[in-house]
């Protein structure tokens, strides 16, 4: 992954672990999730859940960048948590005053490309993401992310100036080669 996206002129940061329900869903015009695990004793009101999705940090960090040149492509991979369950996320974002819904939506079917998924995109109902400038990857029937341009309400949120074209995936919906994620090859004849 890290190789495709740095192929297609993103930057790697790497975000922090630690965030807040006001970046992760309030900003985002997402419903606050029941999975979300809290910080039992915060050390700041900056730092009191464990991050459930990517792209809000992506667009944090654009938030603190917004003296820099653009464009800026970032991208990030790396652990979220629900409830109980870790498991990873890859998240991109584009900001520039041409970022819009076709270069989401080439990006995604770049990395689809790349990765020799046979994906399907259907409507979203993500409201970080403009309607009808949205779309829903689907691989073998099981939903792999998110893409589009993200919603005016949001860039206002996070004191964006110009759009934002963005996806986030949940790396779960990848087929697993046998033998990865540390489970050994069984031994054949």
């Amino acid at each position: 992954m890290r190789s495709i996206f740095t192929g297609l002129g993103y930057l790697e940061v790497i975000p922090f672990t630690l965030t807040n329900e006001r970046v992760l869903f309030t900003w985002m015009q997402r419903p606050p999730s029941p999975e979300a695990l809290h910080v039992k004793y915060p050390i700041s009101e900056e730092h009191t859940v464990i991050r459930t999705d990517i792209l809000p940090l992506l667009l944090e960090t654009l938030q603190g960048n917004r003296h820099r040149e653009l464009p800026q492509r970032i991208f990030a991979i790396g652990d979220v948590v629900e409830g109980k369950e870790t498991f990873q996320k890859l998240a991109a974002a584009s900001i520039h005053p041409a970022a819009d819904f076709t270069e989401a939506y080439a990006l995604a079917d770049a990395l689809s490309r790349e990765l020799g998924l046979s994906s399907a995109t259907v409507e979203s109902k993500d409201p970080a993401f403009l309607d009808g400038r949205r779309g829903d990857i689907v691989v073998d029937g099981k939903g792999f992310g998110s893409f589009g341009e993200v919603h005016p309400m949001v860039l206002s949120a996070f004191e964006l100036e110009h759009p934002v074209a963005a996806l986030e995936l949940d790396l779960r919906a990848l087929p697993v080669p046998r033998g990865t994620r540390g489970t050994p090859s069984p031994a054949g004849p």
